[in-house]
């Protein structure tokens, strides 16, 4: 884990001005993801809206109740990871780590370069681990229509099917600072 994120609990996630959370919010709090039917969360909005810090709590949930095998990685990382790996053989490895981890995070969908390579990586991953119903959380800036517009119709399907978590109404805590 990384240093910044080792602060980030649910007792640390405090919204601006002490304001109640939402109800998509709070479903998301009470998700879990072992038991409910939904295994995909897609936490949307815009900067600053706690989204990261949302899921690294959800995912120390996991890991707290004894989850082993759970990753974190920022998407625009994890292909650049897999780039790297063309030349070293490892580019399969790297994308199956992420495949078949126990429970998966990807942090910041939608601020990599739109090509067809990303395109079709980004499916394949969300595709597999939907119809293998491994719990994945996606967060990103962008809402479905706006994935679906940049990356692909059915990727935002597939993110759009099961939790989703919209933050546009919540204000950014960074600037308030």
């Amino acid at each position: 884990m990384r240093p910044k994120h080792k602060r980030m609990t649910w007792e640390t996630f405090r919204l601006p001005d002490d304001q109640g959370v939402s109800a998509d919010v709070s479903a998301f709090i009470d998700w879990n993801p072992k038991e409910d039917d939904a295994k995909m969360a897609f936490l949307c909005g815009p900067p600053g809206t706690g989204k990261t810090h949302m899921a690294v709590a959800k995912i120390r949930d996991g890991i707290e109740r004894g989850a082993r095998g759970a990753l974190f990685i920022v998407v625009p990382e994890l292909l650049a990871n897999m780039r790297d790996g063309f030349k070293d053989g490892s580019a399969r490895g790297v994308l199956d780590q992420a495949k078949y981890a126990k429970f998966l995070v990807l942090d910041d969908l939608g601020a990599e370069m739109a090509t067809d390579w990303v395109r079709d990586t980004l499916y394949m991953l969300i595709n597999n681990r939907d119809n293998g119903l491994r719990p994945t959380v996606v967060t990103s800036n962008l809402n479905p229509g706006e994935i679906a517009a940049s990356h692909h119709e059915r990727l935002a399907s597939r993110l759009a099917s099961g939790l989703v978590v919209d933050t546009s109404g919540e204000k950014d805590y960074r600037i308030g600072k």
